[in-house]
């Protein structure tokens, strides 16, 4: 739909699962318990924080930072904070789920593009709504934090049925997930992150895994074996360096590197042919002035 008030000028951003799977965006797969600042995603369209499942790439948490706009794009949106989304990238995409229905969640219905809704009550799948104000998380919000075991807000419970568990095929687990101590919205909205077996201790770090809808790449660069932190950075022939491109896509894939030099003097050899030829050409087609 073309916006929250139906005048066709002001769309909703694209989702980053969308951007992803458009392979616009690399986001930082989280792995480690820390804190972190989600950057608004019309500030900065390539920013988005991935939690994938510890045994399989197709299912994910893809957690962003929407903010209202002056002009096109999120205008009209009803609230701004975290928005959280529960990927199941083997799901489909009309068989919606919730706490109302016999046999849920064991029975795998789910969408595969889901909100993790703030509030907890699954309007989004039972039709209630089309998404409203409390479906984002800030501190001035319905919640401030999730984990397994609920919704919060400053530390009273909101609702025991949350989307922060896996689900893929009906066969609930707990994710160890617990994000908390989620800040006012804004530009810039920081939230405190647990997962477990990776230690309480919050510490700022990120990641070292791109992710896309295929599953983590691991960025290697082909001499010393370096590994690049996020999307910010790629391989080039020796070692990793930092993108000067604004969308924050690689400028050039560890595997292109490797092919493009893996034979200079073949290489320089086709070029010296290629321009040997185009001058032979030009002398071929000169015109000789008559005497």
């Amino acid at each position: 739909f073309w916006g929250f008030n139906g005048d066709h000028f002001s769309p909703p951003m694209m989702t980053p699962w969308t951007k992803m799977a458009l392979g616009w965006i690399n986001p930082v797969v989280l792995t480690h318990s820390g804190q972190y600042d989600a950057i608004a995603s019309w500030q900065d369209p390539t920013h988005a924080f991935v939690i994938v499942h510890p045994d399989r790439n197709t299912e994910y948490f893809i957690i962003e930072n929407r903010v209202r706009t002056a002009t096109m794009f999120d205008v009209h949106i009803p609230n701004e904070g975290l928005l959280i989304w529960h990927l199941d990238d083997e799901a489909d995409f009309n068989e919606e789920g919730h706490p109302d229905l016999i046999g849920w969640p064991e029975s795998g219905d789910h969408y595969r593009v889901a909100v993790v809704q703030a509030d907890g009550e699954y309007q989004l799948e039972t039709a209630a709504s089309r998404g409203d104000g409390n479906d984002v998380f800030h501190k001035d919000g319905p919640a401030n934090e999730i984990s397994d075991s609920g919704i919060y807000k400053d530390g009273q419970l909101v609702s025991p049925d949350t989307n922060l568990r896996w689900y893929q095929g009906g066969a609930m687990e707990d994710s160890g997930i617990r994000i908390f101590d989620i800040g006012y919205s804004g530009h810039t909205v920081n939230f405190k992150l647990t997962i477990q077996g990776q230690g309480g201790a919050v510490v700022n770090d990120v990641g070292s895994e791109d992710f896309t809808v295929d599953g983590p790449v691991k960025n290697t660069c082909a001499v010393n074996g370096e590994r690049c932190k996020g999307s910010d950075e790629c391989c080039s022939r020796h070692s990793c360096k930092k993108i000067k491109n604004s969308r924050g896509k690689r400028k050039l894939c560890c595997k292109m590197q490797r092919k493009r030099n893996k034979n200079p003097e073949a290489r320089n050899k086709r070029n010296k042919n290629k321009n040997t030829g185009a001058r032979k050409l030009r002398e071929k087609r000169r015109i000789t002035p008559l005497a």
